[in-house]
């Protein structure tokens, strides 16, 4: 009895034929086809769509290099690249991350203002130069103190020596990366609002920045309709 219950339990646990492999190997290829297809799909919507702010942009920027425009048309031009920039940041943002956008691209606007000079001292560190330059010269117009620097040791010595009520820096940095220096500087008790700038933009990349003690995540590109709403909220 026992001679033919073990032949049963031993063809329960036959391995599976050529056939199963077959059927097996089969499905994933269909499964492989089908997200093949989807990804092609999306490459195309997002060609098409990136292309289309893009030729405003092309077009604008030769014009204002070939030509000299009045002042009023050259504002009208510059407003329009902005709107095109936003445009194209708000379709990566709903087409390559999990979660929806903070705002739609056409709702943000610039509000302008006077240059108080009773603003915040803002500490940037980007080993982008022309970026960190760029955006210090936008918190200047603000009446913002601009500091800037281009690696995390020079973040680390500059925030201790003097702190700043706030620190905008990137995650990418030539000698360490942004985290490390967020929980340096917490260690050092330095008490700046950090606010972390990333190419990335996921929900796990923004868990990973307040985990390392950053205050806010911004996700590449920014300016000041994203970073004012921040900055109202700091205590000096």
């Amino acid at each position: 009895m026992n001679s033919v219950s073990d032949f049963f339990q031993r063809l329960r646990q036959k391995p599976p034929t050529l056939n199963d492999r077959a059927r097996e190997l089969e499905e994933k290829a269909e499964d492989a086809r089908s997200k093949e297809e989807a990804k092609n799909e999306l490459i195309a919507l997002l060609e098409h769509e990136l292309r289309n702010p893009l030729a405003s942009l092309l077009s604008a920027t030769e014009l204002m290099t070939l030509t000299e425009l009045p002042r009023e048309e050259q504002k009208k031009l510059l407003g329009t690249m902005c709107q095109r920039i936003r445009a194209m940041t708000h379709i990566l943002e709903i087409s390559l991350t999990k979660n929806p956008p903070r705002l739609p691209a056409t709702a943000q606007q610039v509000v302008p203002q006077k240059n108080t000079g009773s603003g915040l001292k803002v500490l940037v560190v980007d080993d982008n130069q022309d970026a960190a330059q760029s955006l210090g010269r936008l918190l200047e117009l603000r009446g913002h103190r601009v500091a800037l620097t281009y690696d995390g040791a020079g973040a680390l010595s500059g925030a201790t020596l003097d702190e700043p009520h706030v620190i905008i820096l990137d995650i990418g940095l030539p000698d360490t990366d942004g985290y490390t220096v967020a929980r340096g500087l917490r260690e050092r008790k330095v008490g700046s609002t950090l606010i972390a700038l990333s190419g990335y933009g996921q929900a796990e990349d923004k868990e990973k920045a307040m985990a390392a003690g950053f205050d806010f995540h911004l996700t590449k590109p920014i300016g000041l309709a994203d970073l004012e709403p921040l900055l109202l909220q700091v205590v000096r």
